[in-house]
């Protein structure tokens, strides 16, 4: 039954093309991640009914993983697979994947603002860590970020035309004010936002929904990717991101995690 449903999955999802029908949130201008570099990126393929759908994910712990909730809406069924930058074809490399049905959407997500993106995934048992498996850590506190580096990355289009990309894509984003944010996204930039962009047109797409921005100054997890240009992936608009640190008493009720 799991090898029907994940052949299924996959093959529907990439034959059709209907894993790109989220918000526009993929790499673009960013470049291949080298084997071990983001231990904590989760691949994830998401039944919807008769739809298919992709989003990244963050490893918390040996059991949970912190994604967004739009990802997840009116979801039945998800493979997760963990342990490889190349989750297609599927191949017996020492990955780990893990179907289930078991989420948590925040209570108070609302899909046209996109505030409380944020959603929690229980995998239905503890995978083991090792050197391409291992959790990251959640920011914490009150630091707003502004200014500093983070890095987005995801399997999302690489192009606006493009399909998703085979191999893990990376880029480093500038994180910016909400202040500057909210002229490019009226409407959709709340305290718990963060936004970001990229120097050279970098830039989430497709695809990239629920991955982690994480910071380059320590190494925590800052962001989820949420939502970003409704025109072009490739315009080099800022990048809307869940605040992960207005999510940490959130997440912690919810797991029981000691974060």
């Amino acid at each position: 039954m799991i090898l029907w449903l994940i052949s299924i999955m996959f093959a529907t999802a990439v034959s059709t093309g209907q894993t790109q029908t989220l918000e526009p949130t993929n790499i673009i201008n960013g470049q291949p991640a080298a084997d071990k570099q983001f231990p904590h990126q989760v691949f994830f393929a998401i039944r919807k009914g008769d739809s298919y759908y992709l989003c990244g994910g963050s490893l918390i712990s040996n059991q949970w993983v912190v994604t967004a909730a739009h990802c997840f809406i009116n979801a039945d069924v998800f493979l997760a697979i963990m342990g490889t930058n190349t989750p297609l074809p599927i191949m017996d490399d020492g990955r780990v994947m893990i179907v289930g049905n078991e989420f948590y959407i925040h209570e108070k997500y609302d899909e046209n603002s996109f505030i409380n993106d944020v959603a929690l995934v229980k995998l239905p048992r503890e995978v083991q860590f090792n050197a391409r498996i291992r959790p990251i850590r959640i920011a914490t506190g009150s630091r707003n970020y502004y200014g500093e580096m983070g890095v987005a990355s995801g399997w999302g289009q690489t192009t606006d035309d493009s399909d998703s990309a085979i191999e893990l894509q990376y880029a480093t984003l500038k994180v910016i004010s909400n202040q500057e944010c909210v002229f490019v996204h009226f409407g959709l930039v709340h305290p718990s936002t963060l936004c970001a962009a990229g120097s050279n047109h970098e830039s989430t797409c497709y695809g990239d929904s629920g991955g982690p921005l994480v910071s380059v100054r320590d190494g925590t997890l800052i962001g989820i990717t949420s939502f970003g240009s409704f025109i072009s992936c490739q315009r080099g608009i800022p990048i809307g991101f869940t605040r992960v640190t207005s999510h940490v008493d959130w997440i912690r009720s919810k797991t029981g995690l000691p974060l």
